[in-house]
């Protein structure tokens, strides 16, 4: 670890500094860094941005109360639906309605 290892994990707190510091002049110091070390505060964001997305959409968002009455709506509504069109088939109001 040294000067530039300060664990940023964000890339703009990262990466900006680290090409500023190598075209200023530090060279193989800031970029590749030594054990291409840049590589984790570039990635590690991204690819944890993708798991904790992946991880809301299977564990929490199918949870949700809002989400949940949608669901539990839906067969009701098409319930109603089929409900209403055999009522209208039994009543003969619109003959045209009763072939489906």
């Amino acid at each position: 670890m040294g000067y530039l290892e300060a664990w940023a994990m964000n890339p703009a707190r990262d990466l900006g500094p680290r090409l500023f510091a190598y075209f200023a002049g530090w060279g193989s110091s800031a970029l590749p860094s030594p054990d291409n070390y840049w590589r984790i505060p570039v990635a590690a964001p991204l690819i944890g941005g993708v798991i904790g997305g992946g991880a809301y959409q299977l564990l929490i968002h199918p949870f949700l109360p809002a989400h949940v009455r949608a669901l539990q709506a839906e067969p009701m509504a098409r319930f109603a639906s089929k409900a209403r069109h055999l009522i209208r088939c039994q009543a003969k109001l619109n003959p045209g309605l009763c072939s489906g």
